[in-house]
C-alpha cells in the first residue's frame, strides 16, 4: 500500500465552515483513495522534523485536494 501527505477537506467536522488538514492518505494497489488518518508530525531531531515538514510541503504542491468523506480529489488544485 503507498501513501503520501495530501490536503484533506474536513469541513463536515467543522460545521461546514471550511477547514483543511495535511493528512497521510493511503491508496488501494489501482491507485483509489483507501483512507487517511489525522497526522501527527515529530522526530528525534530537529533535522529530522524539519525534513518530514519539507516532505508534505513537496507532497501537497500541485495536488488536488480530498474530500474527508468521499474520499475523492475536488476540482481545487493546490
Amino acid at each position: 500500500m503507498n501513501w503520501n501527505h495530501r490536503i484533506v477537506d474536513m469541513s463536515h467536522e467543522n460545521s461546514g465552515d471550511p477547514w483543511f488538514e495535511i493528512r497521510e492518505v493511503y491508496y488501494e494497489e489501482d491507485g483509489e483513495v483507501s483512507g487517511h488518518t489525522r497526522i501527527c508530525t515529530g522526530d528525534e531531531t530537529v533535522e529530522g522534523l524539519i525534513f518530514c515538514l519539507e516532505r508534505m510541503l513537496a507532497d501537497v504542491k500541485g495536488k488536488r485536494v480530498i474530500n474527508g468523506v468521499t474520499l475523492k480529489e475536488s476540482n481545487d488544485e493546490q
